[in-house]
């Protein structure tokens, strides 16, 4: 017997087992029959699945499956196919992230009516069609457009290649860092500063200061009070998280002048953020400690792209070119024009920049977490990644929703039903954050 995803369960239906929170706590008793009051008791307290008496997730995905017409099912299925081309259909999250997918494929067809409604195959040419809140997501369009025009006139293959090394020494290139950053990173890997330190070097940059409280009182935090300080967030929020929150944003404000064929900055800042939620919601969900350097690493995780585009723009169209071309990732591309990879290059970066061996190690593998020192931590940056590409917040570049490392999933040892939980909060955590983190 299978548990159901809290979304699947209903008044009426009976446990098959107790229900505890997260800490073990106990909520609900088996055998006890479901009233609306026990269902809203069960997501306040953040759980996400129960197992139901007589009933199981596969016989709720059929009975949810029998319930739709199967022509409007197959289009569904049709649309969704083609941004799951390099995914391995045998991993349990990637047959749940599809199966997600379908669902709020059917859910917007039968929203907009199917009639005169063109389902394609073809990469890129549904997601035009598709809107958030009836705001249209620019993922999938802009992508295409972009896609198609480089198309018409690939670029030449660059004629030197070189090393990750030596392009994060072009300093001069890249943009001085913020002050206040250097002045952070002192901090961070000084072990006799205090909580007073932390708040002293912070509260010193005003626009800094400003943004960072604006993040602690949004519901990205929900405190029950408003933090009016720099101090008071320090102790709220913890030094070490407010510090690495405090980076991520000073790093956001380098990276400026990106040609605009190359990325929308909006779009990729808002992949990033959702993806650093998405890692901060899995390493709460997996009691890791200080979740705030999870959503930095998420944040970052992209940043050897940014690097790739800002230093090396004719190798970036070309990258994105043959990706479109071939139908390829371009993580694949990338090492096959550069010889090297954008998070490798996003790992020497952080290491120059002298930032905890842990964000370096997390950035440097999210695409093959098994070789990190600490698999676990670099799985969860990796699987945030792949919620990030699959709900279609923003882009950095990639139209397929990138394969993930087989036993990825698995080292988190959660359970599926967080999926759909973690995708939903980052939808409603991504646009408010994003404004803190980009606005003036």
């Amino acid at each position: 017997m299978s548990a159901l995803n809290i979304a699947d369960l209903k008044p009426g239906m009976c446990l098959a087992r107790d229900v505890k929170d997260r800490n073990g706590r106990l909520l609900l008793n088996a055998g006890l029959e479901l009233t609306d009051k026990h269902l809203r008791v069960l997501r306040i307290w953040g759980v996400t699945e129960a197992h139901i008496q007589g009933e199981s997730r596969e016989s709720v995905a059929e009975q949810a499956a029998a319930d739709v017409d199967p022509q409007v099912l197959a289009r569904a299925e049709e649309a969704v196919a083609w941004r799951f081309l390099h995914c391995n259909p045998d991993q349990d999250v990637v047959a749940e992230l599809r199966r997600i997918c379908v669902q709020r494929e059917v859910r917007e067809m039968l929203r907009k009516g199917v009639e005169g409604m063109e389902v394609s195959s073809q990469e890129g040419e549904d997601d035009a069609s598709h809107d958030k809140d009836g705001a249209e997501q620019e993922t999938g369009k802009a992508a295409v457009e972009a896609g198609e025009t480089r198309l018409e006139k690939e670029p030449a293959q660059p004629r030197t290649k070189i090393s990750p090394n030596e392009l994060v020494r072009d300093e001069l290139v890249l943009g001085t860092l913020p002050k206040i950053f250097h002045k952070l990173v002192d901090v961070v890997n000084d072990s006799r500063n205090s909580a007073a330190d932390v708040a002293e070097v912070i509260a010193r940059d005003v626009d800094l200061s400003a943004r960072l409280l604006k993040v602690v009182n949004s519901p990205f935090y929900g405190l029950a009070s408003r933090i009016d300080t720099i101090s008071r967030a320090v102790a709220v929020v913890g030094s070490n998280q407010l510090l690495a929150l405090a980076m991520g944003i000073s790093v956001v404000s380098t990276f400026t002048g990106i040609p605009k064929d190359l990325a929308d900055m909006e779009s990729f800042w808002r992949h990033s953020i959702a993806c650093g939620i998405g890692a901060r919601i899995l390493a709460g969900y997996s009691h890791t400690p200080n979740t705030e350097r999870f959503f930095v690493a998420g944040l970052l995780h992209d940043i050897g792209r940014l690097m790739i585009y800002k230093l090396m723009p004719d190798s970036g169209r070309l990258i994105l070119s043959k990706a479109a071309k071939d139908k390829r990732l371009l993580v694949d591309v990338e090492q096959d024009v550069l010889g090297f990879t954008h998070h490798r290059l996003g790992g020497v970066l952080l290491k120059q920049w002298k930032l905890p061996v842990s964000l370096e190690m997390n950035v440097r593998r999210h695409h093959d977490p098994s070789l990190a020192a600490n698999p676990r931590e670099a799985a969860i940056i990796a699987v945030a990644d792949l919620l990030a590409n699959t709900v279609q917040l923003g882009a950095s570049g990639e139209r397929y929703i990138p394969r993930l490392e087989s036993g990825a999933w698995e080292v988190l040892d959660l359970p599926l039903s967080i999926v759909g939980q973690a995708m939903e909060q980052m939808e409603y955590q991504v646009d408010e954050i994003l404004e803190f983190f980009t606005h003036e």
